[in-house]
């Protein structure tokens, strides 16, 4: 079948290259013969835009005038154009009258712009995908995986260079920060809901601080080895796929898919992991295991377990999956030390702090450019546990923190004093509450919610402060959490009991 013509293009064969003269002398025309289009003109495209090298020319002498602060119009681009030797290549002033005479109204000028950009956007494309076909037949590739995530990132950068969105006015910036505060007061007769304006935490105390995870943002969950890190992570994964009603990607570098479903059963069951991994349970556990498997099932959670996948990769995923599940609502990534690095972000003088500020700042455009929120999953350096005293983590705690601290938006740090406390003494049952030390306190806490909820060995459940060290739209501070070690449960404090806490000093109060 014979390919449609586009009046607006030339129809692509080997060795052509799509261009609209009739738009490109169009653009020209009214950057000579009005100065409002001329400074569109000028501020949208650039000289390789223009395909024709006589069109080139004449933006050229264009530019050379406005920077000149000389008058526009076809005889001083005659002029100039005489300057640069080029005239009689142009075509003359006959020419230049030509494309002024295709102007019969400025109000064409944002389509025939969108036509010159998009045709060079195309061939940029075409040149891209000629020169892969050239490498692939032409050279060994050895590392294919490498090459194909080289070649996609260069479509996709040569894609990019379509129109940015003009400056807007703040009227109507304002215009739209008018409309979402009507949407946050039809919420205003539930507190709760109000609270939060991105996607659902699932944790009403940190939704006070953070109001969610906001679309565009980046939050660091930062802790030592085994303290929870991937635990409040799915957590907060299940969360917004299930009370956030949000899709959820999940990037894990370190764990296998079915040893992350396996901790979402877990804790969505309140089954022991351990009993998962060797399959002896009683059958009260089987069945609170089926049904828990069923929910993680029906959550709309997506999990990519490539072993030391590369930021491109990453990247690439992404934008693939957000054209394909426009409710894609939260990116996770476990975790940011194993996150590869590739030629496209790595020369042979960076350090490893360099590649860290190359990845962190490339997560926090592809928060941007996508619209979601991202959670960066980061270890803690060993300077945690070096640290005498309490070993409370610090926003300098962040390996190769500089870059990770400048671009993330909140920084989560995960607390827990059994974790440096192994052997705190048994609660006495004759103490009252105000009796007992901070740490007997939670003990007594745990047990009491272990009384409440049901939940199994007592021994795994922690008291875990999440000191929100960071937060650049928000408010800081620190939020007290069960963290029930056998399932992988994050859990909120019932307000029964947040007396008790209140009523002693909680490990960060000495910071100030």
């Amino acid at each position: 079948m014979p390919s449609r013509k586009n009046q607006n293009t030339i129809p692509f064969e080997s060795g052509h290259q799509p261009y609209s003269e009739a738009a490109e002398q169009y653009v020209l025309g009214a950057a000579m013969v009005s100065k409002d289009a001329l400074l569109t003109v000028l501020t949208t495209v650039h000289e390789d835009n223009f395909y024709l090298p006589k069109h080139q020319d004449i933006y050229r002498a264009l530019l050379a005038l406005d920077r000149g602060n000389d008058n526009v119009d076809i005889q001083t681009v005659t002029s100039k154009l005489g300057e640069f030797k080029c005239l009689e290549r142009v075509g003359g002033s006959e020419y230049l009258n030509e494309c002024a005479d295709t102007v019969t109204s400025l109000l064409n000028l944002d389509y025939n712009l969108s036509v010159v950009v998009n045709n060079s956007v195309l061939r940029n494309m075409l040149n891209t995908m000629r020169d892969i076909d050239y490498q692939a037949g032409t050279e060994a590739i050895e590392d294919m995986d490498g090459f194909i995530s080289q070649a996609e990132l260069k479509v996709h950068e040569a894609a990019e260079k379509r129109i940015s969105p003009y400056f807007k006015k703040a009227s109507e910036i304002a215009a739209e920060v008018s409309e979402e505060l009507i949407e946050l007061e039809k919420k205003s007769g539930d507190t709760e809901q109000n609270e939060v304006v991105g996607v659902d935490t699932g944790f009403t105390t940190i939704n006070k601080l953070t109001s969610g995870f906001k679309k565009g943002e980046v939050t660091i969950i930062g802790a030592r080895p085994s303290v929870g890190k991937t635990a409040l992570a799915l957590n907060f994964a299940y969360n917004a796929a299930t009370m956030g009603k949000v899709s959820v990607a999940i990037f894990s570098l370190e764990m296998d898919r079915k040893a992350l479903i396996k901790r979402l059963t877990a804790s969505t069951s309140y089954v022991n992991l351990q009993s998962l991994n060797t399959g002896i349970m009683t059958a009260q556990d089987k069945g609170k295991v089926n049904d828990g498997l069923q929910r993680v099932a029906n959550a709309p959670i997506y999990i990519d377990d490539t072993a030391g996948a590369n930021l491109i990769d990453i990247e690439n995923k992404s934008r693939k999956l957000k054209a394909s599940d426009s409710n894609l609502g939260l990116i996770i990534i476990d975790y940011l030390g194993l996150i590869a690095t590739t030629s496209a972000t790595r020369n042979n003088n960076d350090n490893r702090q360099e590649e860290v500020r190359k990845i962190s700042q490339a997560v926090k455009n592809l928060a941007r450019n996508l619209d979601i929120p991202i959670i960066l999953v980061s270890q803690l350096s060993r300077s945690v546990d070096e640290r005498g005293g309490d070993h409370i983590p610090q926003l300098s705690d962040l390996r190769e923190s500089g870059a990770i601290e400048q671009d993330a938006d909140v920084v989560m740090l995960i607390y827990r004093s059994d974790y440096y406390n192994k052997g705190e003494k048994k609660i006495s049952s004759y103490k009252k509450p105000e009796d007992l030390t901070f740490e007997e306190n939670f003990q007594l806490v745990q047990e009491q919610n272990e009384k409440l909820t049901g939940h199994p060995d007592p021994k795994g459940t922690s008291l875990c402060v999440l000191n929100i060290a960071k937060n650049r739209n928000g408010q800081t501070g620190q939020v007290r959490l069960f963290f029930h070690k056998s399932f992988g449960k994050f859990e909120q404090i019932p307000d029964d009991y947040q007396a008790v806490l209140n009523a002693s000093s909680t490990p960060f109060d000495d910071e100030d």
